[in-house]
């Protein structure tokens, strides 16, 4: 069962699970309005949202959408 205090909330991960794809992870900063990368550009990360929340905006400024506390995009990059 997942930490109620995982950055997976509502996933099926157990404890153990969850701290081997934590492993993984480095913590990284983003001031408010950072950016986190650019539409288009190719990556190579994936990101959870482990406090505050993400607005989505593509290039032509169009805002699509905002992630809270344990959403994730950039999985597509993996």
């Amino acid at each position: 069962m997942a930490s109620p205090l995982s950055p997976f909330p509502g996933a099926s991960l157990s404890l153990a699970e969850e701290e081997a794809v934590a492993a993984f992870g480095v913590s990284r900063f983003f001031p408010r309005g950072g950016l986190v990368f650019a539409s288009g550009a190719e990556g190579d990360s994936m990101f959870v949202v482990r406090a505050g929340e993400v607005e989505l905006v593509l290039g032509d400024g169009e805002r699509r959408k905002r992630l809270a506390k344990g959403a994730f995009f950039g999985e597509l990059a993996l």
